[in-house]
């Protein structure tokens, strides 16, 4: 069965009822939505029977009803848009009226609003610098006590004297709202509880110290111990170092002195053996003439000449010391020699060809004696020469100066009745014998 579509139409609203509605329902008004509600209602439950489209004439019924429909929101649709558009311009025309009123009363609104913000400025400022410093102020009273807190900690490691200092101005620190405010109080009793821990870290120093010193001393004493040690091993060092020095100068002066008598011994032993050679060949002298006193009585002619040859090649220079003992000695022999040799007679074979010069001999002088003091002649001690007044060849003047060695040996010959060479033996063993006592 077709159903015939009634035309939808919204009924124009009342101006008047719309000034006074809020929005929602001033919208229903424009738009006559009681009625429009009910008549799309109407068109739903009309159409809520078709189920199925089977022929052409049920899509003819479908197609109808849907149109239906459609033209039913269409018209809706454009009834609110001539709405919107009144509602526009009645918008813009509030929009100018509230500007065009507003701009009535916008000088005075904003020299009000300065008059009213610059107090606010100035408010705000105040209420800053009051708060700026009250933070200051809360800032310092902090850091006081946070200096007063932080004591026990900084003066942990002082001594007892800063600690007794700092106890000392803690004591007399005034204590004022001045400085602390509403935390006074709280300041007092931190100063107390600081002080405390003060007294304790004092005491802990004064025992530190005690210790400390105690320690000191005993590493001093120690100092001084091993100092004193070491000052005796430095001493007994230096004393036996000076001992030692001492030895060592001891021994170098006794080898030097050893050294030195050991060259003085060698050289009094060449010096004796030296004498002893000169004054063995000054015997040698000495005894030539006595031994060849019995070849000239025996008219040994050539005993006498080898004696004489042997007598004038005698060179004293080579005595030393001793060469006027041998001078003495050949000047008293090469005489009594020559003189023998010239008693002797010529033999009767000997052709003399040139006489040879005549050999003065130098007079000899023969003290006269008693017979019963006339010693041997075998102990004479210079046969023919007389030893209180000697002849100027027989003796130097250079002699006549002073004692010499030759001179002390004929003195010691002539007083003990001796040979000259047995007086130059004796002398010669009693240097040896010196010398050995020496060693």
């Amino acid at each position: 069965m077709t159903q015939e579509a009634t035309p939808f139409a919204l009924a124009p609203a009342d101006p008047q009822a719309l000034i006074a509605l809020p929005p929602a329902e001033r919208a229903a008004v424009a738009l006559n939505s009681s009625v429009a509600e009910q008549q799309l209602r109407e068109l739903v439950t009309r159409s809520a029977e078709i189920k199925s489209v089977v022929d052409a004439n049920g899509r003819k019924e479908v197609h109808a009803a849907a149109m239906a429909l459609k033209n039913a929101r269409v018209a809706v649709a454009n009834h609110g848009k001539a709405a919107r558009e009144d509602a526009t311009a009645f918008q813009r025309a509030v929009v100018a009226e509230v500007e065009r009123l507003a701009a009535i009363t916008a000088v005075e609104e904003e020299r009000l609003f300065g008059l009213r913000d610059a107090y606010d400025e100035k408010v705000a400022a105040e209420k800053a610098e009051r708060e700026r410093l009250a933070a200051i102020r809360t800032a310092e009273i902090a850091a006081a006590m946070q200096s007063i807190r932080e004591l026990p900690v900084v003066l942990a490691g002082a001594d007892s004297a800063q600690l007794a200092a700092k106890l000392g101005e803690l004591a007399n620190k005034e204590m004022t709202e001045a400085e602390f405010g509403d935390k006074l109080e709280a300041a007092k009793a931190l100063l107390d509880e600081t002080a405390g821990a003060l007294v304790r870290l004092h005491e802990a120093a004064t025992a530190r110290e005690a210790a400390e010193a105690e320690r000191l001393r005993l590493a001093e004493e120690q100092r001084l111990e091993v100092e004193r040690l070491r000052q005796e091993a430095a001493e007994r060092e230096r004393v036996e170092a000076q001992q030692r020095a001492i030895r060592e100068q001891q021994e170098r002066e006794r080898q030097a002195e050893a050294a030195r008598q050991a060259r003085e011994h060698a050289e009094q032993m060449a010096a004796i053996q030296r004498q002893q050679a000169q004054m063995q060949a000054i015997m040698d002298m000495q005894g030539l003439a006595d031994a060849l006193t019995t070849a000239g009585q025996a008219g040994d002619r050539a005993a006498l000449e080898a004696a004489v040859a042997k007598s004038r090649a005698f060179d004293p220079g080579e005595f030393g010391a001793m060469a006027a003992m041998a001078k003495m000695a050949r000047d008293a022999a090469l005489p009594l020699l020559e003189g023998m040799l010239a008693a002797l007679p010529v033999p009767a074979q000997e052709v003399v060809a040139e006489p040879e010069p005549e050999v003065q001999a130098a007079p000899v002088q023969v003290p006269v004696q008693d017979e019963a003091e006339a010693p041997a002649p075998e102990s004479a001690p210079w046969p023919g020469i007389d030893w209180d007044e000697p002849p100027a060849s027989a003796v130097p003047a250079a002699l006549l100066e002073g004692p010499t060695d030759a001179e002390i040996v004929e003195i010691i010959a002539n007083y003990y009745g001796m040979t000259f060479a047995e007086a130059a033996e004796r002398v010669l063993a009693i240097n040896v014998a010196n010398l050995q006592e020496l060693e």
